[in-house]
């Protein structure tokens, strides 16, 4: 098992154990969205326990390495992903960026907050991949500032289908510290949830935006 492995299923008990990661598929929780999701994550919990931001920085560093990616920059995605890329980058001792919405209309009108070189690598750093848009919509905008960007990082992915699909688009590869694999593994080994909800946990990771209104929980519309 390699190393990032290993982290993986720490971070897995780590955040049942906090309630980082919660999961139901009786009562399932809305997100923004309005979709009602079986698994509900808040990375920020996580961020309030010091063990817990150590394992997570350990686990990026491990997938850098195991990746062989030389990184020169940090990016972190706003809001969530920003003190985890701060963490990262101090570790790590390398510069930290990251990316606004659109160009502040004041001072500098920048859109880049940090120092950014031509021809720089930076990784990408999200807390939690869904769809990957956040993530996905500054690669453009780094890129045209002469940065590559071939690599993101998140703490925990959902591994959506169109989450994939977007980031190869951008033609960039995602790794997160923890996958909904080993998420499900460990939380069935901790009891966290039964047997009898593994095919509803995995039908929502194949269509998860149709599988509320299945199952009676109709969205709210925004």
């Amino acid at each position: 098992m390699k190393e990032s492995e290993v982290f993986g299923r720490q971070i897995a008990q780590k955040s049942l154990e906090l309630g980082a990661i919660k999961i139901s598929t009786e009562k399932p929780f809305q997100w923004a969205s309005g979709y009602f999701m079986p698994v509900y994550n808040d990375n920020r919990i996580l961020l309030s326990d010091h063990t817990a931001r150590r394992m997570v920085i350990s686990a990026m560093q491990a997938l850098l390495a195991e990746n062989d990616s030389p990184i020169e920059n940090i990016c972190g995605i706003p809001t969530a992903g920003l003190p985890w890329g701060v963490l990262l980058a101090d570790a790590l001792e390398l510069p930290f960026i990251y990316v606004r919405d659109k160009a502040k209309e004041h001072g500098m009108r920048k859109q880049i907050e940090g120092v950014l070189h031509q021809g720089q690598q930076c990784v990408l750093i999200e807390d939690v991949v869904s769809t990957g848009g956040s993530a996905v919509k500054v690669v453009p905008v780094l890129r045209e500032e002469g940065a590559r960007v071939e690599i993101a990082l998140a703490i925990f992915s959902y591994n959506f289908r169109e989450g994939i699909e977007n980031f190869q688009q951008q033609g960039v590869k995602l790794r997160s510290t923890l996958t909904y694999a080993t998420l499900i593994d460990v939380a069935k080994e901790t009891g966290s949830i039964q047997e009898s909800d593994l095919e509803s946990l995995m039908a929502w990771q194949e269509n998860p935006f149709a599988w509320g209104n299945a199952r009676g929980f109709t969205r709210v519309e925004k």
